[in-house]
Order: structure tokens, then C-alpha cells, then sequence
């Protein structure tokens, strides 16, 4: 084999390498282009997920505040039963001191 039969197989073998290369190259930029696109869609999705967690949590809270309110509402309307049972007794008890009297006789 020649100087120049060798230098043409080894530019040979280094083309098919560099070629080899470039391809492995090519692969990695087209799965980091696929993870890049994973990683906008995972924060896209994190990002709504996070406004749907902040919009339930006003939700919540209103309703929170509602049910206290209803129950400071219920608690008022017990006294008030109360109070009016009071003056239903001390109503009964004053009439019950009046005489009713027939007028036919």
C-alpha cells in the first residue's frame, strides 16, 4: 500500500466518523428540541394548574366566610327564640291575672 492509497483511507474512515458524528449530533439536538417542548408544555400546564389552585382557594374562602355568617345568623335567631319564648310566658302569665267574664249574666 502506498502514502497516498493510506492517506485515502484514512480520510475515508474519518469522513464516515465525521458523518457519524454529525448524525449523532443531529439526534441530540432533536431530542433536546423535544425536551425543550416538554418542558413549555409542563410549565404552561403548571402555570394554569396554579391559577385553578388560587381560583378554589377564593372559592373556599368565600364559602368559609358565608358559613360563618350563616352560623353568627342562626346563633342571633336562637337568642331571639329565646326572647320571644320569654315574653310569650311572662304574656301568658299576665292574662292569666284577668278575669273573663260571660256577659249573659
Amino acid at each position: 500500500m502506498t502514502l497516498v492509497e493510506n492517506n485515502l483511507e484514512q480520510a475515508a474512515v474519518s469522513v464516515g466518523q465525521s458523518n457519524e458524528s454529525n448524525h449523532a449530533l443531529e439526534t441530540m439536538v432533536a431530542r433536546l428540541s423535544t425536551i425543550k417542548q416538554m418542558s413549555r408544555s409542563i410549565a404552561n400546564e403548571s402555570e394554569r394548574q396554579s391559577e385553578v389552585v388560587k381560583d378554589v382557594v377564593g372559592k373556599i374562602t368565600y364559602i368559609s366566610d358565608k358559613a360563618t355568617r350563616i352560623a353568627e345568623e342562626v346563633d342571633e335567631s336562637a337568642r331571639n327564640s329565646e326572647s320571644l319564648n320569654q315574653l310569650s310566658s311572662r304574656q301568658s302569665e299576665l292574662v292569666s291575672h284577668f278575669v273573663i267574664l260571660n256577659s249573659a249574666t
